[in-house]
């Protein structure tokens, strides 16, 4: 059963745990090799431009918040790292500062989960011509 394109976005997938919004955002950080900080504002605007994210720029900054998350019950992992007041679990999060105050990287083990090794392994969606993120963060020789 295929999923409508308003649930393809919302709900994660059980191949990689991500949903398209957390891939897009992922995508853009893996492009940018963001190992050093940079301010939510920033990443959200490339993701917007170079991973076609769709839903603008706040809904970009919502997503990286949500990814940076790492108080108890708001992510297994968090695969971005919180650098500033990203919200506390009293307000589960609604309490951020934000995003052009607040800075991210990736998470020290993101890469361990997402090997730059596989990238060349992942088959990629098309926006408009161009490569954007891939279907799913592994390889495609599974059967679904």
């Amino acid at each position: 059963m295929a999923l409508t394109p308003e649930l393809q976005w919302s709900v994660p997938s059980a191949i990689d745990g991500l949903n398209q919004g957390q891939r897009k955002i992922l995508f853009a950080a893996f492009k940018k090799k963001l190992v050093r900080e940079a301010k939510v504002s920033w990443l959200a605007g490339y993701a917007v431009e170079q991973a076609a994210y769709n839903h603008g720029q706040q809904s970009a900054e919502d997503t990286i918040i949500s990814m940076a998350h790492d108080f108890v019950g708001s992510n297994n992992l968090n695969l971005l790292m919180p650098l500033g007041l990203f919200g506390s679990r009293y307000q589960g999060g609604l309490d951020n500062a934000d995003g052009c105050d607040l800075f991210t990287c990736l998470s020290l083990v993101t890469r361990l989960l997402f090997p730059e090794a596989d990238d060349i392994l992942l088959n990629n969606l098309e926006e408009s011509g161009r490569s954007v993120e891939p279907i799913w963060y592994c390889s495609q020789n599974i059967n679904i």
